[in-house]
């Protein structure tokens, strides 16, 4: 996990400039996580249980088929049995932010959400940690315990909030301030990233917030084609949402309409016809796969550039089963 916050700041300069997320409907901002800090510059949340319920997936059997796969696993079982946590009913959800460089150091904070037996998590936390030989450090603050431990050369603190809140950082004085309650009233996000919040409901099983930082820029900055764009975009904003078709979006808030024109020809005159030569080499699926990149809407509009693509159940069908 601290491997995908570490690069999180980099996809969001390069998402513009590759097809891997789409456009998000304007709506009313999306309320994040109070235990999420206010220098976030990158924000992610995953709705587990609005997964678990998408038609779409049911109607492939995709949720019975994760429940077998988890039924026949022993070790999975017998990690049920320990921490008491049953995936497909206990966890809510899953937020991560993260802000910084890999350079200068990567501030992350992940909060997992649903509902937890402090008791038998944190037995097990130690138990696991002494198999695998990780020290494990336990740490009071104000009446509660923090627990440390060393991950990919990085030390990580994490803490029970309460009975339905996780919160593990980077940072201590992050899981501190969410065990104090979080995120103020006064406090507030940098305005490209409340801008782009104010983009998104939130009812999605997957939304993301990217604001482009300066360490960003320089990285696109190193390619004269992206080196422009990369001056002149604030944030990018990501959503999937399941019901009985999926669909994606990504939309890119620019600095002025030249921005916006110029990441939209990058994606139709480039991106797509790039993914569709990818796509070639499997003739049986190339044609599908041609389909749905045709089916890509891209639009720039003012200040913004979207992408919004569609998949319907008998896209998804026809992938799977490319000689049908």
């Amino acid at each position: 996990m601290l491997h995908f916050v570490r690069k999180t700041w980099l996809y969001s300069a390069v998402a513009v400039a590759t097809l891997g997320g789409f456009l998000a409907n304007p709506a009313h901002a999306v309320d994040v996580d109070k235990l999420i800090p206010a220098d976030a510059e990158s924000v992610v949340s995953i709705q587990f249980k609005q997964i678990l319920e998408a038609p779409i997936l049911k109607k492939f059997g995709i949720d019975g088929l994760a429940r077998l796969a988890v039924e026949a696993n022993e070790d999975a079982q017998k990690l049920i049995k320990q921490t008491g946590i049953n995936p497909f009913t206990d966890i809510d959800s899953l937020t991560i932010s993260s802000s910084g460089n890999p350079e200068k150091g990567i501030k992350a904070v992940v909060i997992l959400r649903g509902k937890f037996n402090p008791d038998k998590i944190s037995k097990t936390v130690e138990e696991k940690a002494k198999e695998v030989g990780t020290e494990v450090k336990k740490i009071n603050e104000g009446g509660k315990t923090i627990w440390t431990a060393a991950a990919q050369g990085q030390e990580v603190f994490l803490a029970f909030v309460d009975n339905n809140a996780i919160v593990a950082s980077t940072i201590k004085d992050n899981v501190i301030s969410a065990l104090k309650g979080g995120r103020g009233s006064s406090e507030k996000f940098a305005p490209s990233m409340e801008a782009g919040l104010a983009k998104l409901s939130g009812k999605d099983i997957l939304w993301s917030v990217s604001i482009i930082t300066e360490e960003a820029r320089k990285q696109m900055a190193s390619n004269d084609q992206f080196k422009e764009i990369g001056e002149n975009l604030d944030s990018v904003t990501m959503t999937l949402g399941l019901t009985d078709v999926a669909k994606m979006s990504m939309t890119a808030f620019t600095k002025d309409e030249k921005t916006a024109g110029k990441i939209k020809d990058l994606i139709t005159q480039q991106g797509i016809p790039f993914a569709k030569l990818m796509s070639s080499g499997d003739p049986k699926n190339a044609k599908n796969v041609g389909k749905v990149l045709d089916a890509l809407k891209v639009d720039s509009k003012e200040k913004s550039v979207s992408v919004q693509l569609q998949v319907t159940e008998d896209d998804i069908r026809k992938m799977i089963n490319p000689g049908e």
